[in-house]
């Protein structure tokens, strides 16, 4: 009996050894951007299989799980619902005891401490680690402000920041003088930071002022710089003429410095891809014959007798004040207003330095200081000096180059559209979108150069028919697809199965294995091709065109950088093009068809709602210099993602 006794607590001695175990987590913070994906790491030591065990992740209750798994399955039932739809564990990583967990589209409120715990049936480890959650604001906005004391104000602005920010500020000198700044931080609805810094300079001052915001966390660095003119400092009460050297200044001194880097752009023709995307290539297109309304015209205006001229004279004119005469800004309007159609005219605006075009609704503010941008009703462009950017808030760069000599506006009134074209070229600039007008729009012109004239011309939209567009017929891959895609036999259509493993399929190095994408079977080295998804119903999705080069086998972003160029829907709340950070578009209703436009040659890739035909996003500036194919990302179990016979609009 002893010796049976023996043997039996030899057994029971061998078990617990075998289940001896711990758990490695870093013993670094993990550092996630807001809106991307954060990998929290564990791994199980001995590195044998977690299938049989139970894996939970939670952050200050194992109650209310982040994300478990148990008895064989995920426990979405008592998953916080915090969570849910954004966690992932890496099934097909288990066999060698990776308990690592996949956090989607990271939020602010996920910061934290994260627990790691696996559990045998008679033993549980566990480990901590932290998730650092950090948003890298945007370029700041520098600009001049009117000040309270005797002098000017530098405001600094910068969005999208969290935690909050360092702000540090220079003058010309290298002397830091951020303690004479005050700074204000506003948080939005989603726990993103707004910094709002400013330093008020009198006439003893430096000249030259800069503003740099720091990331504590990724010790990385926005900045902005501004170079202020004596001239804004006088010494006496200043006169009209000198109020309105003041006021040309600060808005040059302010262009300067929102400049981004600029890409080099291709020439392009896309007026008709857009105008056939509006779904009018049959309806007569107005090319409108524009004159000035001179009683809208700021007194320092000068216009032609023919009403098609007008240049800034820098002498005030004795005008009489009308309720639609500028006053502020030295801006005027057409004569002619449109509340319905779509219209196209051009400006000639070769040798002048300084200008902005566009459109302005009939309410615009005409009297005081106000951002002339979509916000208060105008839409343009502005070229000053070097600077070529649409004015948005903050101003977006354009990559023209060289910057237009005659520039088309088109204006497409029901479906809120605003486009901008090189008449020259026939290459695209920009386009507003989005925007739904319910007032009378004018032509809108804002010239800056004393010497050069803004002259309105003749226009055509000859030249912009000959572009051949390839209605391609798109296939699916299937030796590229993610091992968790399920293909169609005809290869027309996908959609995400949330199971398989990567051993279940042959990899020839082809194959996605970590997000669940597939490529289209031909790729594109030239012309211009055109096909058309059917995404109706389906929650989750992202498609567009991809580098032959793209990464498959390692987790990064699929953005524009790493040579992928889509746009993705977010479950039910919003449609992004996939830039770095995600740029929002403004489609509602959803598409439930979406047609997807390559130029290979001018490095342009452009969305649109197929059933609407209106524009969704266009990626310009590219350099295309490896073979592309369609890009293919389904998101949701109970849909497929389809490929349809499409036929490029007007052609």
């Amino acid at each position: 009996m002893k010796g049976r006794h023996r043997i039996v607590l030899i057994l029971l001695l061998q078990t617990a050894m075998m289940e001896e175990f711990y758990v490695i987590v870093p013993d670094y913070p993990v550092v996630a951007m807001v809106g991307e994906d954060a990998l929290l790491e564990c791994q199980k030591v001995p590195d044998t299989s977690l299938d049989a065990l139970e894996v939970r992740w939670f952050t200050s209750s194992p109650g209310s799980p982040v994300h478990l798994y148990t008895s064989g399955q995920d426990g979405a039932e008592v998953q916080d619902e915090a969570y849910r739809g954004r966690t992932e564990l890496f099934r097909e990583e288990f066999p060698h005891g990776n308990a690592s967990l996949k956090l989607k589209r990271v939020k602010v409120s996920d910061a934290g401490m994260y627990t790691c715990s696996i559990s045998t049936p008679t033993s549980r480890q566990q480990e901590a680690l932290r998730l650092q959650v950090e948003g890298f604001g945007l370029r700041p906005w520098i600009r001049l402000e009117e000040s309270t004391t005797q002098g000017v104000r530098v405001v600094c602005k910068s969005d999208g920041w969290f935690p909050k920010p360092e702000i540090r500020w220079l003058d010309g000198s290298g002397q830091d003088v951020t303690e004479r700044s005050d700074t204000l931080f506003t948080e939005d609805p989603s726990g993103m930071f707004t910094v709002h810094s400013h330093i008020d300079v009198t006439s003893d001052s430096v000249n030259r002022y800069s503003c740099y915001i720091r990331s504590k966390i990724l010790g990385k660095t926005q900045e902005a710089h501004l170079q202020i003119s004596d001239e804004f400092f006088p010494k006496t009460n200043p006169w009209p003429l000198v109020f309105w050297l003041f006021v040309a200044l600060v808005v040059t001194a302010a262009a300067f410095n929102i400049m981004l880097h600029r890409k080099e752009d291709k020439m392009i023709k896309e007026l008709q891809l857009f105008l056939s995307m509006e779904g009018y290539e049959d309806v007569e297109r107005d090319c409108v014959s524009v004159t000035l309304d001179v009683e809208t015209a700021n007194p320092l205006l000068e216009v032609s007798e023919d009403r098609k001229r007008v240049r800034w004279s820098g002498t005030r004119r004795s005008l009489p004040e009308t309720t639609k005469r500028f006053i502020y800004w030295w801006c005027v309007l057409g004569s002619k207003g449109f509340t319905s159609g779509r219209h196209y005219w051009e400006v000639e605006v070769a040798r002048s330095r300084g200008w902005n075009l566009g459109v302005a609704t009939e309410s615009v503010e005409r009297k005081i200081n106000v951002p002339l941008t979509p916000e208060t009703g105008v839409w343009s462009i502005r070229r000053l000096g070097d600077g070529f950017h649409a004015f948005t808030s903050p101003p977006s760069p354009l990559p023209a180059r060289p910057i237009p000599g005659r520039v088309g506006v088109y204006l497409s009134y029901e479906s809120g559209t605003v486009s901008f074209f090189d008449a020259d070229t026939k290459s695209h600039l920009h386009t507003f979108t989005g925007n739904k007008f319910t007032e009378k729009l004018y032509p809108f012109f804002w010239p800056w150069n004393e010497d050069e004239w803004l002259r309105i011309c003749p226009s055509s939209l000859r030249g912009y028919e000959d572009v051949e567009q390839d209605c391609v017929s798109v296939t699916l891959d299937v030796e590229t697809a993610h091992p968790e895609l399920e293909v169609s036999e005809d290869r027309k259509r996908v959609r995400w199965t949330g199971t398989g493993t990567v051993s279940s399929l042959p990899d020839t190095g082809k194959r996605f294995t970590d997000c669940p994408c597939v490529l289209g079977s031909e790729g594109f080295t030239s012309g211009r091709h055109y096909w058309e998804v059917e995404v109706a119903g389906s929650r989750w999705w992202s498609l567009g065109v991809a580098a032959e080069s793209v990464e498959r086998k390692q987790r990064v972003s699929l953005t524009t950088e790493t040579g992928v160029w889509s746009i993705k829907k977010r479950q039910d709340d919003e449609i992004v093009a996939l830039t770095s950070p995600p740029s929002p578009l403004p489609a509602r209703p959803f598409p439930g068809r979406v047609g997807v436009y390559l130029s290979y040659e001018s490095g342009t890739v452009s969305f649109s709602d197929a059933d609407t035909k209106s524009h969704l996003h266009t990626f310009t500036g590219n350099k295309f210099t490896e073979k592309l194919y369609p890009f293919f990302w389904p998101w949701d179990e109970n849909q497929w993602m389809r490929i349809c016979s499409g036929s490029a609009p007007g052609v």
